[in-house]
């Protein structure tokens, strides 16, 4: 089995817990199901504990895949936004969020889908700025084709989030399927932001902006 698109998070205890896209030997991104759950003692630990599935898909819930999730904590609970897929097609994808208040047990929120985009918007990143949260996720500029972007969407209370889509970054490159905008994540250092995206140049360099 491999794993994509992960995350870490430190629990409570302590504890690591890494989560992240996972499927069996070969590659099918379309068939990837559910979110693989390992947990250790030190980043170093060799190897993880492997838990088992963090969330599978819910078909009932419009979900087709499982994709790139990413874990906050806020207020004594841990938010995880995925990619979610869509029983619409490309041009519908959902990011959706799930709940935990110990990072095993995860509830799907009842508002879902938290934002719909294409063509296969995805790779939702969580920034806290001042009084405000910022959703960046990568898409194009025409959810039946078009620029590859970094898209952003804000909210105040990390469930309802603007119904405005703001395109932080445009690419010269057009297209569907994958592109050069994958996987935005976001640093504040002083009075400046950085945003790192990729994969550039067929998947060997990752870019800041």
């Amino acid at each position: 089995w491999y794993i994509n698109d992960h995350c870490f998070i430190r629990g409570e205890d302590g504890l690591w817990h890494l989560f992240g896209i996972t499927h069996a030997e070969p590659a099918n991104p379309i068939d990837e199901d559910n979110f693989a759950h390992a947990t250790a003692k030190s980043l170093t630990q060799t190897p993880w504990d492997k838990q088992p599935f963090a969330l599978s898909v819910a078909p009932e819930k419009h979900e087709s895949h499982l994709w790139a999730p990413h874990v906050i904590k806020h207020e004594n609970l841990y938010y995880m936004y995925y990619c979610a897929g869509s029983d619409k097609g490309n041009t519908h994808y959902r990011i959706h969020l799930a709940t935990s208040p110990d990072l095993k047990t995860w509830t799907r929120h009842p508002q879902n889908p938290m934002v719909v985009d294409g063509f296969d918007a995805r790779d939702p990143f969580i920034l806290r700025d001042g009084d405000r949260w910022i959703l960046y996720y990568t898409a194009t500029t025409r959810p039946e084709q078009g620029n590859h972007i970094v898209a952003a969407r804000t909210s105040t209370d990390l469930v309802n989030w603007s119904s405005e889509r703001h395109i932080v970054f445009k690419d010269e490159a057009k297209g569907k399927w994958g592109g050069p905008c994958e996987s935005p994540f976001v640093v504040r250092r002083g009075d400046k932001y950085y945003l790192f995206i990729g994969p550039r140049d067929n998947y060997v360099r990752t870019d800041v902006f």
